[in-house]
């Protein structure tokens, strides 16, 4: 039973690949991605991969982390369904002044992920014996490397 319980949890986010990423103006886009766990600090974000074009995934090996959350939330004024991932790729100024300039947003809801996380591991009191708990990707197209 985990009524009433809580549960530090660090999630880590993976970006890898992004496909079909459409230059914002002309041939090419300089590419990168934010992610913000809302409502729990600053906007995170990966490097720049320049000159990325149409016929190019955008390529990265980068790792965000967000340690310190606490499922569910202490304050009684989050509730668990609040937990969101904004998720956003922008074509950077880089390395011209300017501001970046968004190519796609999205929101994804972390309570059913945090929530399975919590059963599998409440009471597991060494890392070593958790479970990874993570998403897998709808189509197993989207598992392929590089084309």
């Amino acid at each position: 039973n985990i009524s009433g319980r809580q549960m530090p949890l660090e999630m880590r986010v993976i970006v890898w690949n992004l496909r079909n990423i459409s230059p914002k103006d002309g041939y090419t886009s300089n590419v990168k991605v934010t992610t913000q766990l809302l409502g729990w600090g600053r906007v995170k974000e990966t490097d720049v991969d320049i000159g990325v074009k149409q016929t190019r995934n955008a390529m990265f090996n980068f790792r965000i982390k967000f340690k310190g959350i606490k499922y569910p939330s202490p304050d009684p004024t989050v509730p668990a369904k609040d937990y969101m991932l904004r998720i956003a790729i922008w074509h950077a100024s880089w390395p011209l002044p300017g501001a970046d300039v968004s190519i796609a947003e999205g929101i994804l809801p972390l309570q059913p992920l945090f929530q399975e996380c919590m059963q599998r591991n409440l009471g597991k009191t060494s890392a070593d014996d958790m479970e990874i708990v993570d998403l897998e990707p709808e189509k197993e197209k989207d598992k392929e490397a590089d084309e």
